[in-house]
């Protein structure tokens, strides 16, 4: 389920609070911007993010990694591979 692109777009979510398309883009060039704007959706859609408003602009939307209760608030079936990779990303958060 988790390819390379998804792998590098949750790591940048370790590295920054909150990520616009625009800066993965950037960040992720070797990745064409559908890959990235489709993976972006395959996880809001699984609820490991969460859109946030960018208040400057509200055209614009940041996203945030999911909190684990938010995660299963809205996952009651949630594949292994998911909760480890999510549960690596908040203990990681956690020692920075």
């Amino acid at each position: 389920m988790f390819d390379d692109c998804m792998k590098q777009i949750l790591k940048e979510f370790n590295e920054t609070p909150r990520i616009s398309t625009h800066y993965l883009l950037e960040k992720l060039a070797k990745h064409s911007k559908q890959k990235i704007q489709s993976r972006l959706r395959r996880l809001l859609k699984n609820g490991m993010i969460k859109p946030v408003p960018n208040v400057t602009d509200m055209r614009r939307v940041f996203y945030r990694l999911a909190t684990l209760e938010e995660y299963y608030s809205t996952n009651s079936n949630v594949s292994d591979d998911e909760l480890r990779l999510l549960q690596k990303n908040h203990k990681e958060k956690k020692k920075t």
